[in-house]
């Protein structure tokens, strides 16, 4: 938020790509689904929700930490908000803390909250050394395509809970959960 802004920078242009191509591009997405084999699991418990804090298995050999707040005042099955924090997850603020500040008012409602931490974020930090590879890179393409995954791995995890509503989910990014993307 402190570097300058552009002002006579021309926007960019997207074109939409031929059926071969977003095809090709898709298939970079493909996993092969597996239980999610929760564990870890430590609860928070508080007058508006409960919050679980817990691992999954990931699709690298690795494991996802995941937060679920779950309402207090609804009955489940829960309609769930899907949320990617903004870039402050990879730097200074703790995925839970932002989730809790920016959608608390959403779980006192009685909607359920998703939040996946992504690998580099605070609490999956990146080994010593790491280096966040060029945006027009293969390297930043697969790093978006892990984060992607672990998100979906994520809401894999949901499909496998009765109290949750699987055909009623909504997804809350903010600045880079919304479509800016640093690795």
């Amino acid at each position: 938020g402190a570097g300058p802004v552009r002002i006579h920078a021309p926007p960019p242009v997207y074109r939409p790509v031929d059926v071969a191509t977003y095809r090709t591009l898709l298939s970079f997405y493909r996993y092969d689904r597996r239980p999610a084999h929760a564990r870890g699991l430590q609860v928070v418990e508080t007058a508006d929700w409960r919050r679980e804090r817990l691992w999954i298995d990931g699709v690298a050999g690795d494991s996802i930490l995941v937060y679920l707040y779950l309402p207090r005042r609804a009955a489940p099955p829960f309609q769930t908000l899907v949320y990617v924090p903004s870039s402050a997850a990879f730097f200074f603020e703790q995925v839970w803390r932002s989730a809790e500040h920016g959608l608390g008012p959403h779980i006192k409602a009685g909607r359920a909250v998703l939040a996946v931490v992504l690998k580099g974020m605070l609490e999956r930090p990146r080994p010593p050394g790491f280096e966040p590879p060029p945006s027009a890179s293969v390297g930043f393409r697969d790093l978006m395509v892990r984060h992607a995954t672990e998100l979906r791995r994520g809401i894999d995890y949901l499909e496998t809970r009765n109290d949750i509503d699987r055909l009623r989910l909504a997804y809350v990014g903010v600045s880079l959960g919304a479509g800016s993307r640093l690795p």
